[in-house]
């Protein structure tokens, strides 16, 4: 091979080399991946009380706590230490839980964390009081439901379970498996 050959063949491979370093400097670079977290809420408040009404105008429930919060694109609402009260006729209940959450439409309402509910006295009755770790309350249909373990007392009774319904307005409760009862008559 010449040396007019083997300078052309070196200039070739700079070139090469050259357009390739371009070539790679020039690629569509991978953007770092969008930060995604949970969406900030479009409000909050502190020292909340609301008031729910039903589609006939009555109070369905109320709330109240330190702080709530709205999810941007769902409608619903977080809540922190709630504070509840349902007026299914013929009781009052009130509630308390470390957390809530309510729907968009306010027909469902979850208490979490160290969930207790509990009736007001009823002359002829007594107090009834629900304990449990989380608790789904349906205001339109005075029913409240769960799948944890949960304690039911009244006057002379303790009930221990797992799962729950309950009709608010009868006061009648079905525990759904694992049944422990412990009844003491009552004292007058």
């Amino acid at each position: 091979m010449s040396a007019r050959q083997s300078l052309l063949v070196v200039v070739l491979a700079v070139l090469a080399l050259a357009s390739g370093i371009a070539v790679w400097q020039l690629r569509e670079r991978e953007s770092p991946a969008a930060l995604v977290g949970p969406p900030r809420s479009d409000y909050h408040v502190e020292n909340f009380e609301l008031i729910s009404f039903d589609e006939g105008g009555e109070e369905a429930f109320w709330l109240s706590g330190p702080r709530m919060a709205r999810h941007p694109q769902l409608g619903t609402l977080e809540l922190e230490q709630p504070r509840l009260g349902m007026p299914s006729e013929p009781q009052r209940w009130r509630g308390r839980a470390e957390r809530g959450w309510v729907s968009a439409d306010a027909d469902r309402v979850r208490l979490i964390g160290n969930v207790e509910l509990r009736s007001d006295v009823d002359p002829g009755e007594g107090v009834m009081r629900l304990s449990t770790d989380s608790l789904d309350l349906l205001p339109d249909e005075d029913r409240a439901e769960t799948d944890a373990a949960v304690t039911v007392q009244g006057p002379g009774s303790i009930l221990r379970g797992r799962g729950l319904r309950a009709d608010l307005g009868t006061r009648e409760v079905q525990l759904l498996s694992e049944v422990t009862g412990r009844y003491e008559p009552i004292r007058r």
